[in-house]
């Protein structure tokens, strides 16, 4: 008696082909690239999610794909875990030259609230280990969504402002801080951070902000973040390219006090990227550290 027959799928009919001139909204790993998204909603329960893809080469794998819903807070409101075209559209049948188009539905909660700020965070990832080899932030956009909303790439600029101060420091030969600003308010600090990419970055780094004690080395607020929380990745910077972004430090519950801020670069490995000065002097524990300190007062 014969056991239960599974068959690989198949998809007979070859899909359009990728135009010469299609734009990379997103790497994902050596050999899979997105190329556009939209979201749609469909009715008050539904939002239709529309991505672009294609393969460079071959892939030996089938991954699998994350989508999540989230607010201007982070907070997950929805999400779905699958396969590409739910199974249909398995990443190991992908053909190089080819776009795959890849639709998705997402059920919306009754209580979903009103408001900016929503984003979709698409993740390929590895089924066995959950391991992601990429991941896109698409949005921000409201609720209700009056119309389509498409994912653009921000517009590059390779051109520094005048920072004062001027820095040069490097991250693993590869990201170089060229300045920052920084502004206290009673309940956060905002720092301004301005990069540029020293070559093609060769992987998604996330930065990290640390305001800690100096005598004991305790973190008393952090930020660790892909930059433009997770809008921008380096993987996606070309060489020379200059980018901001502002980091917001909550300041409630930090006890008064002289503190330091410190900012580096780390892999997914959480290993630290080597920081260096404009002398090429190595800097301890791959960070640097702001050269003023920062006074927590009594709060209110």
């Amino acid at each position: 008696m014969c056991g239960p027959l599974y068959l690989r799928p198949i998809r007979v009919p070859r899909g359009p082909s990728l135009p010469a001139d299609a734009s990379v909204l997103a790497p994902f790993g050596p050999a899979i690239r997105l190329h556009g998204a939209t979201v749609t909603q469909l009715d008050a329960d539904r939002l239709a999610v529309r991505l672009t893809w294609s393969a460079t080469r071959p892939v030996a794998t089938n991954y699998g794909i994350s989508l999540r819903l989230l607010d201007a807070d982070g907070q997950g409101r929805v999400s779905l875990d699958t396969q590409p075209g739910y199974g249909f559209l398995p990443t190991s049948l992908w053909r190089p030259g080819e776009l795959i188009v890849d639709p998705y539905v997402l059920d919306l909660p009754d209580d979903l609230p009103l408001g900016e700020g929503y984003h979709v965070v698409v993740i390929l990832y590895q089924v066995s280990t959950w391991e992601p080899i990429g991941q896109v932030r698409l949005g921000d956009f409201a609720f209700p969504l009056g119309g389509t909303f498409e994912a653009r790439r921000p517009p590059r600029t390779f051109l520094l402002p005048s920072l004062q101060p001027a820095l040069r420091v490097d991250f693993g030969a590869q990201v170089r801080l060229a300045g920052y600003g920084l502004e206290q308010e009673s309940d956060a600090l905002r720092l301004a951070l301005w990069w540029q990419a020293l070559q093609a970055p060769a992987a998604d780094y996330t930065v990290f902000v640390h305001l800690f004690d100096p005598d004991t080395e305790a973190i008393v607020a952090q930020s660790d973040s892909t930059p433009q929380a997770g809008a921008y990745p380096t993987s996606w910077w070309a060489e020379g390219e200059v980018v901001s972004e502002t980091v917001t430090l909550p300041l409630e519950g930090v006890p008064e006090g002289s503190y330091w801020l410190a900012v580096g670069l780390y892999d997914r490995t959480v290993a630290r990227l080597r920081a260096v000065d404009a002398d090429a002097k190595p800097l301890p524990d791959g960070r640097f550290v702001l050269p003023e300190s920062v006074e927590i007062g009594p709060q209110q």
